[in-house]
């Protein structure tokens, strides 16, 4: 971003951990988990995508147009958790879809 780039984020890797932490290494690991995992259009099946409003992470994500649950007033990791009192009737709802297709997906493969 514009407020803090990503050559920030690279340099404060490189004071922590090691100068080996560079760009060099990042883009190579980069390329490769994307070559890995399909990139941003990963073969996959049975996967429920959910995004969290307030998630910082949602930006690089899939989307609502790729069929991705957004979750209000949830950030990262939110839907994670057992189903409680405490939660939104959205985050239950994603709760409980979450069982649902976890449920269907053992099912099919008992």
């Amino acid at each position: 971003g514009t407020k803090f780039p990503a050559t920030f984020y690279i340099e404060m890797c490189k004071d922590v951990f090691s100068s080996k932490y560079g760009n060099e290494m990042i883009q190579s690991n980069t390329a490769q988990t994307n070559l890995d995992f399909g990139g941003m259009e990963p073969n996959v099946e049975n996967v429920y995508m959910t995004h969290g409003e307030l998630d910082p992470w949602s930006a690089i994500g899939h989307g609502v147009a790729e069929g991705a649950t957004v979750i209000s007033k949830a950030s990262h990791c939110n839907d994670f958790g057992s189903i409680s009192p405490s939660d939104s009737s959205e985050m239950r709802a994603s709760k409980e879809r979450i069982a649902e297709l976890v449920r269907e997906w053992l099912a099919y493969l008992l």
